[in-house]
């Protein structure tokens, strides 16, 4: 990931430095020397920030099917034969 893809990844997130930084677990300073070249993005930071962008930027409608209300992520297909016996009880 290059500096100039970092930069607008970050932006398109939406994050300040700050945000971005807690996010990935480190500190400002390493954002800040990412997005100006001054050291390199690591490997895992810009799977982290390419996965986060692929999130956001995404269709959403894929989640249609997708319950993530208490954390995880369930297909109701999966759960479809268990909801159906549990309301003929």
């Amino acid at each position: 990931m290059t500096p100039a893809e970092y930069k607008s990844a970050r932006a398109t997130l939406g994050l300040s430095h700050d945000d971005l930084a807690a996010w990935l677990g480190v500190n400002r300073a390493s954002s800040y020397k990412w997005e100006s070249g001054v050291n390199e993005v690591p490997g895992p930071v810009a799977r982290a920030v390419g996965l986060a962008l692929a999130i956001e930027t995404a269709d959403k409608d894929w989640m249609s099917g997708y319950d993530c209300s208490d954390g995880r992520v369930v297909f109701y297909s999966d759960i479809a034969p268990l909801l159906a016996v549990r309301e003929g009880e």
